[in-house]
């Protein structure tokens, strides 16, 4: 059976919001989608999306991230965290976290003075990618803690490892800041224009990546993370080519992510940009392709306030025209 999963993160905003920023789009196929789902659609709990694209990779709980990344980057088998350059910005009583762009160099510098200072501590720093670097440990790290793509934008200060090493890790997290704050890289950079790295974020524990076989046989997106994953579980992936056009593929994943990218930066005007080309590049040709028999299920997410409404849409749904459309604009709990 040819399916299509797609999921659309930040797609159903509240009410109040859903009013204003939708006020007059257009939407007619989302529109006969969403009033499908009126009826069949089943509510999924609330979870990050890059947690979502895990499971729907085939990752099983508690699965080490960074086991899996290090194993992708080429890195020995071990005990392995995440530990990725991180900005953190003082907001009255806030420290909010923020993710940093740096280029090889600069992170093989950082690497170095970081195992110099933690030598005793027999840990070791690797940065084999920019936005990615690792700490190898002796053992596994008995504390829990919270992944980057949760922390970005929160106030960290609630979001610190916990469980029995935690406080090893927190004292580390610290002496990292002041390793960091007065260091001369940082301070060009500064005088550059450019974002310091002023801190790491560890994070990724858990048990050792399996075999992965999942039932998704191919990933289009351009959302980084989903992109990273599918390259280190060994799934087939692309960015978009739009407009979107059927394949051989028997099950793909589609993750829009454009959305997602523009509510997190408040910025409503490129949300509805990007919603207009969901329509018409994606959303079309996937009706049309379903109603056509090209293919034969449509596997819908919709990321919001209330979590995750997802549903599916058969062929014979594409004919049911008493069905009423939905406006994005009404919002969604």
């Amino acid at each position: 059976m040819k399916s299509v999963h797609l999921v659309i993160p930040d797609l159903l905003l509240p009410p109040d919001l859903a009013a204003a920023v939708c006020a007059g789009l257009e939407t007619p196929v989302l529109g006969r989608m969403l009033g499908w789902t009126n009826s069949g659609r089943e509510t999924l709990p609330q979870k990050a999306l890059e947690q979502r694209v895990s499971e729907l990779c085939g990752l099983p709980q508690g699965v080490s991230h960074a086991r899996l990344f290090a194993r992708h980057d080429g890195l020995e088998e071990g005990h392995w965290l995440r530990a990725d350059p991180v900005y953190l910005e003082v907001q009255r009583d806030r420290l909010v976290l923020q993710e940093v762009a740096l280029d090889a160099e600069l992170s093989m510098a950082l690497c170095d003075d970081l195992n110099r200072h933690f030598a005793e501590d027999g840990l070791r720093f690797l940065a084999p990618h920019p936005q990615r670097w690792y700490v190898h440990c002796d053992a596994p790290p008995r504390m829990k803690t919270t992944p980057l793509f949760e922390a970005v934008g929160q106030d960290v200060q609630s979001l610190l490892p916990s469980g029995t090493e935690a406080l090893a890790w927190v004292r580390r997290f610290n002496e990292i800041q002041m390793l960091l704050y007065s260091h001369s890289y940082n301070e060009k950079r500064e005088a550059s224009g450019l974002t310091p790295v002023n801190s790491l974020w560890f994070w990724g524990e858990g048990s050792e990546p399996g075999e992965v076989a999942p039932e998704i046989k191919w990933i289009v997106t351009d959302h980084d993370f989903s992109r990273q994953l599918a390259a280190a579980s060994g799934l087939a992936h692309s960015g978009w080519r739009l407009p979107w056009q059927p394949d051989s593929t028997d099950m793909q994943l589609l993750v829009w992510e454009g959305l997602q990218a523009a509510a997190r930066r408040g910025d409503w005007q490129a949300w509805r940009e990007s919603l207009a080309t969901l329509e018409s590049a994606l959303a079309r040709p996937l009706w049309e392709a379903l109603r056509a028999g090209r293919i034969d299920q449509i596997l819908l997410e919709m990321g919001g306030v209330a979590g995750w409404q997802h549903a599916v849409l058969k062929r014979r749904d594409t004919w049911a025209f008493w069905r009423p459309n939905r406006s994005l604009a009404t919002g969604w709990v």
